[in-house]
Protein backbone atom coordinates (compact mmCIF):
# COMPACT_ATOMS: atom_id res chain seq x y z
CA UNK A 1 0.00 0.00 0.00
CA UNK A 2 1.17 3.24 -0.68
CA UNK A 3 1.21 6.13 1.72
CA UNK A 4 -1.58 8.87 1.04
CA UNK A 5 -0.89 12.14 -0.22
CA UNK A 6 -2.93 15.51 -0.92
CA UNK A 7 -5.03 15.97 -3.88
CA UNK A 8 -4.88 19.60 -5.71
CA UNK A 9 -8.37 20.24 -3.91
CA UNK A 10 -6.67 19.04 -0.66
CA UNK A 11 -8.66 15.85 -0.02
CA UNK A 12 -6.61 13.18 1.65
CA UNK A 13 -6.13 10.46 -1.46
CA UNK A 14 -4.61 6.93 -1.67
CA UNK A 15 -3.44 3.98 -3.99
CA UNK A 16 -3.41 0.65 -3.00
CA UNK A 17 -2.35 -1.96 -4.87
CA UNK A 18 -2.61 -6.12 -4.31
CA UNK A 19 -2.66 -9.44 -5.88
CA UNK A 20 -3.98 -13.16 -5.72
CA UNK A 21 -2.08 -16.66 -6.60
CA UNK A 22 -3.84 -19.77 -6.14
CA UNK A 23 -2.42 -23.26 -7.52
CA UNK A 24 -4.51 -26.38 -6.59
CA UNK A 25 -3.15 -29.71 -7.96
CA UNK A 26 -6.13 -31.90 -9.16
CA UNK A 27 -5.83 -35.79 -9.34
CA UNK A 28 -9.33 -37.42 -10.73
CA UNK A 29 -9.52 -41.60 -10.98
CA UNK A 30 -11.70 -43.02 -13.00
CA UNK A 31 -12.87 -39.88 -14.82
CA UNK A 32 -15.98 -39.99 -16.32
CA UNK A 33 -16.41 -43.12 -14.88
CA UNK A 34 -14.22 -45.36 -17.29
CA UNK A 35 -12.03 -47.58 -15.58
CA UNK A 36 -7.91 -45.97 -16.11
CA UNK A 37 -9.20 -42.85 -17.45
CA UNK A 38 -7.43 -41.10 -14.53
CA UNK A 39 -6.43 -37.29 -15.28
CA UNK A 40 -4.39 -34.94 -13.24
CA UNK A 41 -3.51 -30.97 -13.72
CA UNK A 42 -2.65 -28.38 -12.13
CA UNK A 43 -4.61 -25.35 -11.50
CA UNK A 44 -3.27 -21.73 -11.14
CA UNK A 45 -5.43 -18.22 -10.63
CA UNK A 46 -3.63 -14.87 -10.64
CA UNK A 47 -5.18 -11.36 -9.96
CA UNK A 48 -3.50 -8.29 -10.14
CA UNK A 49 -5.12 -5.09 -8.92
CA UNK A 50 -5.21 -1.45 -8.21
CA UNK A 51 -7.56 0.89 -6.02
CA UNK A 52 -7.77 4.45 -6.09
CA UNK A 53 -9.66 6.78 -3.97
CA UNK A 54 -9.44 10.35 -5.28
CA UNK A 55 -11.96 11.70 -2.59
CA UNK A 56 -14.24 10.01 0.16
CA UNK A 57 -17.03 9.77 -2.59
CA UNK A 58 -15.42 8.89 -5.40
CA UNK A 59 -12.92 5.85 -5.91
CA UNK A 60 -11.55 3.90 -8.78
CA UNK A 61 -10.40 -0.13 -8.87
CA UNK A 62 -9.15 -2.45 -11.42
CA UNK A 63 -7.97 -5.97 -11.40
CA UNK A 64 -6.57 -8.22 -14.02
CA UNK A 65 -6.99 -12.09 -13.72
CA UNK A 66 -5.37 -15.18 -15.68
CA UNK A 67 -6.74 -18.98 -15.15
CA UNK A 68 -4.25 -21.30 -16.69
CA UNK A 69 -4.12 -25.16 -16.58
CA UNK A 70 -0.96 -27.26 -17.84
CA UNK A 71 -2.51 -30.39 -19.19
CA UNK A 72 -5.94 -31.47 -20.69
CA UNK A 73 -6.70 -28.13 -21.43
CA UNK A 74 -9.62 -29.53 -23.90
CA UNK A 75 -11.25 -31.24 -21.33
CA UNK A 76 -10.77 -27.75 -18.82
CA UNK A 77 -13.12 -25.27 -18.64
CA UNK A 78 -12.86 -21.19 -20.31
CA UNK A 79 -12.54 -19.96 -16.70
CA UNK A 80 -9.17 -21.84 -16.51
CA UNK A 81 -7.46 -21.29 -19.94
CA UNK A 82 -7.58 -17.52 -19.90
CA UNK A 83 -4.40 -15.74 -20.67
CA UNK A 84 -5.77 -12.31 -19.38
CA UNK A 85 -9.18 -11.08 -18.87
CA UNK A 86 -10.50 -7.88 -17.35
CA UNK A 87 -12.11 -8.92 -14.11
CA UNK A 88 -13.12 -5.59 -12.33
CA UNK A 89 -13.00 -2.36 -13.37
CA UNK A 90 -14.99 0.36 -11.91
CA UNK A 91 -16.03 3.57 -10.33
CA UNK A 92 -17.24 4.27 -7.36
CA UNK A 93 -19.51 7.38 -6.40
CA UNK A 94 -21.25 8.09 -2.65
CA UNK A 95 -22.78 10.70 -1.06
CA UNK A 96 -24.02 10.91 2.52
CA UNK A 97 -27.34 12.85 3.02
CA UNK A 98 -28.34 13.37 6.74
CA UNK A 99 -28.34 9.91 7.73
CA UNK A 100 -28.82 7.74 4.35
CA UNK A 101 -25.69 6.41 2.32
CA UNK A 102 -26.29 6.77 -1.35
CA UNK A 103 -24.07 5.31 -4.05
CA UNK A 104 -23.84 3.46 -7.28
CA UNK A 105 -21.06 1.30 -8.69
CA UNK A 106 -20.73 1.40 -12.56
CA UNK A 107 -18.53 -0.63 -14.91
CA UNK A 108 -17.62 -3.86 -15.10
CA UNK A 109 -17.82 -6.07 -11.40
CA UNK A 110 -18.21 -9.32 -9.18
CA UNK A 111 -21.42 -9.87 -8.11
CA UNK A 112 -22.98 -12.92 -6.34
CA UNK A 113 -26.21 -12.06 -4.85
CA UNK A 114 -27.80 -14.80 -2.49
CA UNK A 115 -26.88 -16.38 0.52
CA UNK A 116 -23.69 -17.74 1.15
CA UNK A 117 -24.25 -21.00 1.53
CA UNK A 118 -25.81 -21.18 -1.65
CA UNK A 119 -24.04 -19.25 -3.57
CA UNK A 120 -20.41 -18.92 -3.75
CA UNK A 121 -17.70 -17.16 -5.84
CA UNK A 122 -15.23 -19.90 -4.60
CA UNK A 123 -11.91 -20.39 -3.30
CA UNK A 124 -10.93 -22.50 -6.52
CA UNK A 125 -8.40 -21.38 -9.39
CA UNK A 126 -10.68 -20.54 -11.81
CA UNK A 127 -12.00 -16.94 -12.69
CA UNK A 128 -14.67 -15.33 -10.85
CA UNK A 129 -17.71 -14.49 -13.02
CA UNK A 130 -18.03 -10.46 -13.34
CA UNK A 131 -20.43 -8.33 -15.42
CA UNK A 132 -21.14 -5.23 -16.80
CA UNK A 133 -24.02 -3.07 -15.32
CA UNK A 134 -24.40 -0.65 -12.20
CA UNK A 135 -25.23 -1.23 -8.41
CA UNK A 136 -27.21 1.21 -6.17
Amino acid sequence: MLPAFASAAGNASMLTFHAEARYRYVATDNSRLISGNDMRQDQFRGIVGADLHLTPQLRFHGELGTGQVDRDRGAAAANLQNRISLQQLIADVRQTTGTTLLGALLGRQEFADGPRQLISISDGPNLHRSWNGVRL
